[in-house]
């Protein structure tokens, strides 16, 4: 019985988990940031797939919220709220069907050059919609930040 009248040994924390953010998830924002930048301010000023102004403004919008959300992600900042980031997640999945959609199939592309660019796009919207998800997930395990 050796060690009866040692004080107990406590931890000062509270046993609650703490988010930290990996570097891939700021790899990923500083990949796709510049890219989602560049293909908006294509979107307004070329227009090539003859899109309605309202739904470029929409489209504004919708990727940046994401892009909110990415950085959040990244850097461990809380940006609204769960339930907000999980009502968002099914509006950015059918925004980006859409876009998919009016992209590949409207006009009469070859099936070849479909296959090869879903093989592309595809695992990148899965990554968007997968840290999406997961910045829902993680919002409140993100240290208070001090004010």
């Amino acid at each position: 019985m050796s060690g009866i009248y040692d004080s107990p040994v406590s931890t000062l924390d509270s046993g609650e988990e703490k988010y930290k953010s990996s570097v891939g998830w700021k790899i990923l924002f500083f990949v796709l940031f510049p890219l989602g930048v560049w293909s908006e301010y294509e979107s307004l000023t070329i227009n090539e797939l003859d899109h309605s102004l309202w739904w470029l403004l929409a489209s504004l919008v919708i990727y940046s919220i994401y892009y909110v959300g990415l950085f959040g992600l990244a850097f461990s900042k809380k940006f609204g709220t769960p339930k907000f980031w999980l009502f968002y997640l099914p509006i950015q999945v059918m925004t980006d069907f859409y876009e998919v959609y009016t992209l590949l199939f409207v006009d009469n592309t070859p099936v070849p050059e479909i296959t090869l660019a879903l093989s592309i796009v595809i695992p990148v919207l899965v990554l968007t919609w997968w840290s999406t998800y997961k910045y829902h997930s993680v919002i409140l395990l993100f240290e208070p930040t001090a004010k």
